[in-house]
């Protein structure tokens, strides 16, 4: 699991270039959902 710096600088800004609604409708879904609770 990542959290913190990581997370906020490294994975969240590879997954929003790459986890788009076509190659996975369900985990973008949920991706989306933990960027808008946390605020990142």
């Amino acid at each position: 699991m990542a959290r913190g710096e990581f997370l906020r600088e490294r994975l969240i800004p590879l997954l929003a270039r790459h986890l788009t609604a076509e190659l996975d409708p369900e985990a973008h879904a949920r991706f989306r959902a933990m960027r808008a609770r946390y605020g990142v």
